[in-house]
C-alpha cells in the first residue's frame, strides 16, 4: 500500500549507516558545506556589506573535499605516466579542483564563489532526492511511481502522497526545471564576470597578476570540453560585437577602439582554438547533472 515502508526494508539505523559509509555521501557532504557556507558568505556580503573570510575559505574546503572524492573514484591513485596525466588533464573535475585550490590560496573575491554555490545546489538537490530521502523514507520511490503513473485524462488521483514523497517530487521537479538554466548562468558568470573581476583586481593592485593568466587557461580548457562555456562565449561575443563593431557600434565608440576590440577578439579566438586539439573530455564532468564541482 502506498505510504507504507517496504516489508524487506532494513531498520533505519542500518540504512543510514550504510549510506554514510559511502564515498558518494562524503562527496555530498562536501557540497552541503560549500552550498551552506558559500550562501551564508554571499548573504552576509549582500545584506551587511561585510566579508567573512572564514565562511569563504571553508566553503571552498567543502568543494575541495568533493573534488578529491570524485577524482579518486574516477582515476584511483596518482600514476605519473603520460596516459594518466592526459586522462586527468581532460577531466573537468580535475580542472575545477585546481581552480578551487587557486581561489583558496588567494584573497577572497566574492564573484568566484557564485558558480560553486550553483553547482553545489544542484548536486545537493540531486543526491538528496535520489539517495538521502529514499534511505530515510523507503516508501518514497513506490509513492512517486504510483503518483506519476498514467491514468485516464481527468481522472482524480487516489494515491496517498506522504509529505516526504511530496517534498521529493517538488525537489525533483525544480531540479529538472532549473538545472539547464542554472548551468547556463554559471557558465556565463564564469566568462563575463569572473575574468573581468580578476583583470580589474590585478590592474588595481587588489589581486594577483598571475590569476588572470591561470584563469584564461582554465576558460580555454572549458571552451574545449563544455558546450555551456561555448554558448557563453558566443553570447558575450554577440553582445560585444553589437556594441563595438560597425555598423551596430555605439555612437560613442571611436573607430580605433572598435578596431582594437576586433584584434583582441580575433586573438582570443585563435588562442582558444589551439586548445581544440586536446583529447576528448572524460564523462562525469562538473557542469552537467553528474558534475562534481
Amino acid at each position: 500500500m502506498a505510504g507504507s515502508a517496504p516489508r524487506n526494508a532494513a531498520p533505519l539505523s542500518q540504512r543510514v549507516i550504510a549510506m554514510v559509509q559511502t564515498a558518494e555521501f562524503a562527496w555530498w557532504l562536501g557540497h552541503v558545506v560549500a552550498l551552506t557556507l558559500g550562501s551564508l558568505y554571499l548573504f552576509r556580503l549582500v545584506v551587511t556589506f561585510t566579508s567573512v573570510p572564514q565562511l569563504y575559505y571553508r566553503a571552498y574546503l567543502g568543494a575541495l573535499a568533493s573534488y578529491l572524492v570524485v577524482i579518486y573514484r574516477s582515476h584511483g591513485k596518482p600514476r605519473f605516466n603520460t596516459e594518466f596525466l592526459q586522462r586527468i588533464g581532460s577531466d573537468e573535475n580535475v580542472q575545477y579542483f585546481f581552480l578551487t585550490v587557486t581561489w583558496y590560496l588567494m584573497a577572497p573575491l566574492f564573484v568566484t564563489i557564485v558558480p560553486f554555490v550553483v553547482f553545489s545546489a544542484l548536486h545537493v538537490t540531486s543526491y538528496l532526492t535520489s539517495t538521502v530521502l529514499p534511505t530515510v523514507f523507503p516508501q518514497i520511490p513506490s509513492e512517486v511511481a504510483a503518483a506519476t503513473a498514467r491514468r485516464p485524462a481527468g481522472a482524480p488521483s487516489t494515491v496517498h502522497i506522504s509529505p516526504p514523497a511530496r517534498a521529493s517530487m517538488t525537489l525533483q521537479r525544480a531540479y529538472r526545471q532549473f538545472n539547464s538554466a542554472a548551468l547556463n548562468f554559471a557558465s556565463l558568470w564564469e566568462v563575463s564576470v569572473v575574468m573581468p573581476a580578476l583583470v580589474l583586481a590585478a590592474i588595481t593592485f587588489q589581486g594577483s597578476f598571475i590569476a588572470p593568466f591561470f584563469y584564461a587557461h582554465f576558460l580555454r580548457m572549458r571552451y574545449v570540453f563544455s558546450s555551456k562555456t561555448q554558448q557563453a562565449f558566443a553570447f558575450v561575443r554577440a553582445k560585444l560585437d553589437r556594441f563595438f563593431v560597425a555598423p551596430t557600434a555605439h555612437p560613442s565608440i571611436p573607430p580605433v577602439v572598435g578596431q582594437a576590440y576586433v584584434k583582441a577578439r580575433d586573438w582570443i579566438i585563435v588562442f582558444g582554438n589551439k586548445a581544440s586539439q586536446a583529447p576528448a573530455a572524460t564523462p562525469n564532468a562538473t557542469g552537467a547533472t553528474s558534475r562534481a564541482r
